[in-house]
């Protein structure tokens, strides 16, 4: 998925609308699980987890441009927190409905349920009108006018300046005297000898944008963000359960209930969204990664079985979700800031599909790094690694998030 994300962004920023990938995505979702119902050989599962991938590179880099295409700039981080939320309900409610379901009616009845909600979603797709189709629509504007004239001048304001200019039509007056035939000539070889002094070249076809994103420092300052936001998000997946199971004599259940608090302020999204359009992205993740350093290095204490530790260490998983929050948020509006410094309007899901690769490369550094350092050095070494990280990812967003190329030292 992350590999193929930033060639899926550039197809994505080249297609009229959104719609198209969108639903491309959504085929070869439905593709990927067929084969994941059906499949009973390791390869059948493999293919269908590789069509499973492209859908999601497909989906998350056109899914966060139609949002920036859709809201004001001035919004967007506000909006990507709802689009957080309702991830992480998803995220939350997925594993319950899909347990209550396989134990009621089975294996097959849980992959029904997964494909009545792509159809919906495609039925959705499908309907879905972009802000900038509707915009080319001038009698859908007309009709939101009042009277006769309020229309005549909106439909003068749509027509192109050859449909309204009419003097083409109008008779040369007599006084408008031809030009003779010695002038003609002078005209004619003038431009001749222009023409072979200046012979036009055939124009190269611009490159893509995401060469000139990725060496934009504000991009890459993003980036670095969301990656080491990955790293931290995906560290516990490799080992918190294992930790839980072997300090606490928790099982299955209990152990996956432990990352309930990593998700649960994803809630505040919104909140904190609102509050980076309004003051900017860099106090907010700054802030994220400084309130996630002590945290992270607290959890080494906890150390036994008591009510107590689990407290603390339920506690800390909340700081430490909270903090992730503030990261994500405030960071995903600030891509499209940058590409819209950068490049414009056009490369939207091209800087969204760099961010996708650089998420999907804390995810997969964030599980084989703390599962190495866990085995190796201890949990107690884990929590200082991590909040290492923290703290050096803080101190480079503070001091270079919203820098633009031209911006001095």
């Amino acid at each position: 998925m992350s590999l193929l994300s930033p060639l899926c962004g550039y197809v994505a920023d080249h297609t009229t609308s959104r719609r198209l990938p969108l639903l491309i995505g959504l085929f070869f979702l439905a593709s990927g699980t067929a084969l994941l119902c059906i499949g009973t050989s390791l390869a059948v599962l493999a293919i269908g987890r590789v069509l499973e991938g492209l859908s999601a590179a497909m989906i998350y880099t056109s899914g966060p441009a139609l949002v920036v295409d859709t809201v004001q700039q001035k919004n967007i981080a506000q909006a990507m927190g709802w689009v957080g939320w309702a991830m992480t309900i998803g995220t939350i409610i997925s594993p319950l409905l899909g347990g209550v379901v396989f134990d009621r009616a089975g294996y097959r009845t849980v992959f029904a349920m997964v494909f009545a909600l792509i159809g919906i979603d495609t039925l959705l797709r499908l309907g879905m009108i972009e802000k900038k189709i509707a915009k080319r629509w001038p009698s859908a504007v007309l009709n939101q006018g009042g009277d006769e004239e309020t229309a005549d001048k909106r439909q003068c304001e749509l027509q192109p300046e050859e449909e309204v200019n009419t003097n083409d039509n109008l008779p040369l007056s007599n006084s408008v005297v031809a030009p003779k035939d010695s002038d003609l000539l002078s005209i004619w070889s003038s431009l001749s000898s222009r023409t072979l002094r200046f012979p036009i070249k055939p124009q190269r076809p611009p490159a893509p944008a995401i060469f000139t994103l990725v060496t934009d420092i504000r991009l890459l300052v993003a980036l670095w963000a969301i990656f080491a936001q990955a790293i931290l998000a995906t560290s516990f997946d490799a080992v918190l359960a294992l930790f839980v199971q072997s300090t606490f004599s928790w099982h299955a259940a209990a152990a996956g209930l432990c990352f309930l608090p990593l998700l649960i302020p994803a809630f505040f999204g919104p909140l904190i969204g609102h509050l980076a359009d309004r003051y900017g992205a860099k106090w907010p993740a700054t802030l994220g990664f400084l309130l996630a350093t002590p945290a992270l290095i607290c959890l080494r204490f906890v150390t036994h079985n008591s009510l107590a530790q689990k407290v603390l260490l339920c506690a800390l998983l909340a700081i430490v979700g909270l903090a992730i929050t503030c990261v994500v948020v405030p960071i995903t509006g600030e891509v499209a800031a940058a590409v819209a410094d950068r490049a414009g309007d056009k490369a939207y899901a091209q800087g969204y599909g760099l961010f996708n690769l650089a998420f999907g490369g804390g995810m997969t550094a964030g599980p084989l790094m703390a599962g190495n350092v866990r085995d190796r050095c201890g949990w107690a070494v884990l929590t200082l690694v991590l909040g290492c990280l923290s703290a050096a990812s803080a101190l480079v967003v503070g001091t270079l998030t919203g820098r633009r190329r031209r911006d001095g030292p």
